[in-house]
């Protein structure tokens, strides 16, 4: 008796076996369904868990595994297609935006020095703005905007940050303090005169960019301390009214660029996934 029992257990083990990979299978076809029909509805982020799951649970079942996959690729093909179209929709609005708000706008560039050729708005023009002090904008071919402290004066300041305080409200914003290199930052002295200019990359001036918005769209005036590197205050200035209006829609415009050019590195992406998975796609 006992030597029939033993004969039966490994029997018994073997159905239980096959009886638990027929559940498995079956839970994980369900899973492929469920994911393929959140592909048909276009949710794709529930696609991509449901598959995700299917992997994750059933890691020996390697059939529906490889049709999971299959499927994921399915997924991210029409994804990218979708994002596409998307773009396609957005990219001509987006462009007749900038280009009317580009007719503002003067391409500018000192063919002397061989700087390049950037946007600014009249009104801040370094040729038409000599013989002041006053904050500049500027913007590049990849829509980066880089805001300039110009200071003229009859005595040397070397300032490294400038801060903005908003008035009435009194309150404060300033750029990092920015070193000395005889290149973006530059001092000559033009006669009796001291000059002296000081650029912020973006990264370096978000506070000021976001508070020279504010106060144009409040219309709030401005006023713009000169810093040395410690903190200290060297000059003070007035913004003029306009001269905040111009900044903003200079800043105005470089969110324009940057957004067009986001959309056509996303473009790009989803183009460049489309033709990957279809390469992979079996003939």
């Amino acid at each position: 008796m006992k030597r029939i029992i033993i004969l039966l257990i490994p029997l018994c083990i073997g159905v239980l076996l096959t009886l638990s990979c027929q559940r498995n299978g079956h839970a994980a076809q369900q899973l492929l369904r469920q994911a393929d029909s959140a592909r048909t509805a276009g949710d794709y982020a529930l696609a991509y868990r449901l598959i995700d799951s299917l992997n994750k649970t059933y890691l020996t079942d390697t059939i529906n595994r490889r049709l999971g996959m299959s499927l994921k690729r399915a997924v991210m093909s029409e994804e990218a297609a979708r994002n596409r179209r998307y773009i396609d929709s957005l990219m001509p609005m987006m462009q007749r935006r900038i280009d009317s708000t580009l007719r503002d706008f003067t391409l500018y560039g000192n063919t002397q020095y061989g700087t390049p050729q950037e946007y600014f708005h009249p009104s801040l023009l370094p040729d038409q703005n000599r013989n002041r002090s006053y904050l500049r904008a500027a913007i590049q071919e990849g829509g980066n905007c880089t805001l300039t402290s110009v200071y003229q004066g009859n005595h040397v300041l070397n300032h490294t940050a400038v801060k903005l305080r908003m008035m009435p409200d009194d309150i404060t914003a300033a750029t990092e303090s920015v070193a000395y290199d005889g290149g973006l930052n530059y001092r000559y002295r033009d006669g009796s005169l001291f000059n002296e200019l000081v650029s912020y990359q973006p990264q370096q001036s978000q506070a000021v960019i976001q508070m020279i918005q504010q106060a144009a769209h409040e219309k709030k005036s401005l006023r713009m301390a000169y810093l040395s590197e410690s903190g200290k205050t060297l000059h003070e200035i007035a913004l003029s009214p306009a001269d905040v209006q111009a900044l903003a829609q200079t800043l105005q415009l470089s969110d324009l660029l940057m957004q067009r050019n986001a959309l056509q590195r996303d473009a790009e992406k989803a183009d460049r996934r489309m033709t990957r998975l279809q390469d992979q796609t079996p003939n």
